[in-house]
């Protein structure tokens, strides 16, 4: 979360700087201006979308978000003791000991340990010179690595750089490519089901899958591959007739067909079912298949699509890109061809093709597969997407009866237990497939199948790391701007309907969003949205009649690797179950979500330096939650006695919902939070009965 914590700390410090009140220049100007400086240019190496994802970048992100979130806790824990200092009265404090959230007596000694905590942060964080220097390491090491990438030579086609192996087995399914490197002599099963001509790697040993590289190491790949393995569909069936009516009928002019949808959904399937239908291949002079993935060739891309129309095999290799290119052009112009584009990720991709593809009026057709709205509009902006949907429970079961039992019917005794099954895959296929082939491979008892019911989700990740890693792609492939704003959905439940309104006032109070001239936070957030949506990684629900977002949603699959992955970040914790959370949890992570109870220990809680604490669960909290840094409160699943006065004093909140059943009216000290963007009150009064 490199990017998301450079962009809050740069636009605190533009507040700093530009402050009419020379008192809030916590440090000498000029060390301010410097650490502003070192923030802004590492900012804008991450929004160079020239640097791919990679273990380098990854780990230098790594050093840049430790950094900056320290650099961060300085300025803003000496910053909120200095106004708390200057805003807040003697009769304020005597007002914040009187009562805690629940409307009992607070303990003085706890209350002024709560107090003592921004003096304790402020002493704990007062190196701001050694996080420059430390900034400064970082930034020399980032113009050595851009330094290095002007040296290196370009690719005479101009094209993303990939690596490629000699030694190395393809195994494909659906969505992506795998690449496993020199197999072991030990490696001497790998459980594999077969869907819709697809090769599904289900289950390996925990050892073997150390030789597993992530699948956009790879280049485009041959359509002989894709010919090979033809099975029945199972749940395509009316998506199978809609495209082959598609490349059949209508216009004789060139016409691309664009299948989107998230990782896993079936568009590679429903592709290579369409692509190896007897009527398809009776029709079509020529057909090819490449499969592009993230970091393409241009050079291997055509040489792909050439090799599997012509004998030139080695010749290829000998040939410069404008000779290939020829070739292409020639060999398509004088028949009906049928290209597929399998996953693409990239409109440079199209760019790169498609004058390569003559338009003879002859009923030529090219279907693009990809997970990026945008792609298939900039493919064709004036047909119609085919937009692939998760499967119904009808065609779940079907899937999964097929994946098991080869299509035999399955014992009545664990029908039910195969619907709750199904179910719990939310029809994406993939997850259905992965499941079924470990259900296939183990023994068929119903206490077996009960456990596999109750662990669905741990199942498929677990016996199937790389399904992890297809979904992880979308991640990959974000840009910095959205990727913050996509992980911090993970503070919802499960099946959580997300209104657009809150989750955006919680976008702009955790400082996720860049300001862009004219336009207010709220637009920016709106874009963000529909990005992410166009990348099929959110579910709209629910529309005004205008068009505008009202309600939307995430897989359950999506939101574990959000969950997963934030953690990872030191971004976001949910707690999800009664526990008593840990000092390394409070310590450690940005956001705090809360689904289940809880209980915090106090001497924890006032040095952490928690930004936002969200419980979503309905129950009442064991102790008073006054993070001193807290930005983002919201407890209106909570019910409070009083209002909880002690919310005052965090200066740094900036939005704020609560619930209470006190007559007590919001106190007038609420005024003084200069932060605060949003408040949210429900107000609840208990009826006496007599």
């Amino acid at each position: 979360m490199a990017y998301a914590a450079l962009l809050s700390l740069t636009q605190t410090l533009e507040q700093i700087l530009h402050a009419h009140d020379q008192s809030q220049i916590l440090h000498e100007e000029k060390q301010i201006t410097s650490l502003y400086e070192k923030l802004s240019f590492l900012l804008s190496f991450l929004e160079d979308s020239t640097h791919k994802y990679s273990e380098t970048i990854t780990s230098l992100e790594g050093r840049i978000r430790d950094a900056t979130y320290k650099a961060e806790d300085i300025i803003e824990s000496n910053l909120s003791k200095r106004i708390r200092d200057a805003t807040f009265e003697a009769e304020d404090i005597i007002e914040s000991i009187s009562i805690n959230w629940f409307g009992e007596k607070n303990s003085p000694p706890a209350f002024l340990q709560y107090m003592r905590s921004m003096d304790n942060l402020e002493q704990k964080y007062e190196g701001l010179q050694k996080v420059i220097e430390e900034l400064d390491s970082i930034s020399k090491d980032v113009e050595k690595m851009n330094d290095i990438e002007d040296l290196q030579p370009s690719m005479p086609d101009g094209s993303s750089k990939s690596r490629s192996s000699n030694n190395s087995t393809i195994v494909e399914f659906d969505d992506d490519l795998m690449e496993i490197t020199e197999l072991p002599s030990t490696f001497e099963s790998i459980s594999v089901v077969e869907m819709e001509g697809i090769e599904e790697v289900v289950k390996m040993d925990r050892n073997d899958l150390e030789d597993l590289q992530q699948r956009n190491s790879l280049s485009a790949t041959t359509s002989k591959f894709a010919s090979t393995n033809k099975s029945d569909m199972v749940g395509f069936d009316d998506d199978l007739l809609h495209i082959k009516e598609r490349l059949i009928g209508q216009s004789s002019m060139l016409k691309i067909i664009s299948i989107v949808g998230m990782g896993g959904i079936g568009k590679t399937t429903l592709a290579r079912n369409v692509y190896n239908d007897s009527h398809i291949v009776h029709y079509f002079d020529i057909r090819a298949w490449t499969t592009v993935s993230q970091e393409y060739n241009v050079r291997e891309l055509l040489a792909s699509l050439l090799n599997s129309m012509t004998d030139l095999g080695h010749k290829l290799n000998e040939m410069e890109i404008e000779e290939l290119k020829e070739k292409l052009y020639q060999k398509l112009q004088c028949n009906r061809y049928l290209i597929v584009m399998d996953d693409v990720w990239e409109t440079n991709v199209w760019e790169e093709v498609r004058r390569l593809f003559p338009d003879k009026n002859n009923g030529s057709r090219i279907i693009l597969t990809t997970r990026l709205s945008n792609v298939a509009v900039y493919a064709d902006s004036s047909g119609p997407i085919h937009h692939m949907h998760f499967m119904s429970l009808e065609q779940s079961l079907k899937l999964l009866n097929q994946e098991v039992f080869g299509g035999k019917c399955c014992p009545s005794e664990l029908e039910g237990i195969g619907i709750t099954i199904a179910k719990h895959c939310k029809g994406l296929p993939l997850a259905l497939v992965v499941i079924g082939g470990l259900l296939n491979k183990a023994e068929k008892t119903r206490a077996y199948w009960e456990y596999v019911a109750e662990n669905v989700k741990s199942a498929v990740t677990r016996n199937y790391d790389d399904f992890v890693e297809i979904l992880s792609l979308s991640y990959n492939h974000l840009p910095h701007r959205l990727r913050a704003c996509f992980l911090y959905m993970g503070v919802f439940p499960e099946d959580y309907v997300i209104h657009v309104s809150y989750l955006i006032r919680l976008w702009v109070a955790e400082g996720f969003l860049k300001p862009i001239t004219p336009k207010s936070l709220e637009e920016v957030a709106k874009e963000y949205l529909e990005d992410l949506i166009d990348r099929n990684l959110i579910m709209v629900r629910d529309r005004s009649y205008s068009g505008q977002l009202k309600t939307i949603s995430i897989h359950d699959l999506i939101r574990d690797l959000i969950v997963r992955k934030a953690q990872e970040e030191k971004f976001l914790h949910v707690m999800n179950q009664k526990v008593e959370i840990s000092p390394e949890i409070i310590k450690n992570q940005r956001h705090l979500s809360i689904h289940g109870e809880i209980r915090f220990d106090d001497g924890d809680m006032y040095d952490s330096t928690v930004r936002s604490l969200l419980h979503l669960a309905d129950s009442q909290l064991s102790v008073n939650i006054c993070f001193p840094l807290l930005r983002v409160l919201d407890a209106r699943n909570i019910t409070f006695n009083m209002f909880p006065i002690e919310i005052v004093q965090l200066v740094n909140l900036r939005y704020i919902a609560l619930i209470y059943t006190g007559r007590r009216e919001i106190p007038a000290s609420i005024s003084k939070l200069c932060n605060l963007q949003t408040l949210i009150v429900f107000r609840r009064l208990r009826h006496l009965v007599s």
